[in-house]
């Protein structure tokens, strides 16, 4: 299971990605204000990709992970620690 929601939210972040590079011509977070409002479909389509991609709570990709650092925190504890602080630095690479 954490492999296939690992593909389709890859998949939809950077598809989200490219529909955005393609609409305004830039890869910056800050310059994608107006599309909330313009069109709010598809700002729900990126907010989902987003929060996928960070292993947020409600979505497949959580399920896989939370199943993953359980098992390692109960085999080596630093190891676990180690492994749960990529979900810091998935929400500062999306800039959350």
């Amino acid at each position: 299971m954490f492999s296939l929601a690992h593909g389709l939210f890859f998949w939809l972040f950077i598809s989200a990605g490219g529909i955005l590079y393609d609409r305004s011509g830039t890869r910056l977070i800050t310059y994608y204000r107006g599309y909330s409002s313009n069109n709010a479909y598809f700002f729900c389509f990126i907010l989902y990709a987003i929060l996928g991609n960070c292993g947020a709570p409600l979505t497949l990709k959580f399920c896989g992970e939370f199943y993953v650092f359980i098992l390692v925190f109960f085999e080596i504890t630093f190891a676990g620690v180690l492994a749960s602080s990529s979900i810091f630095f998935s929400a500062a690479y999306t800039n959350i």
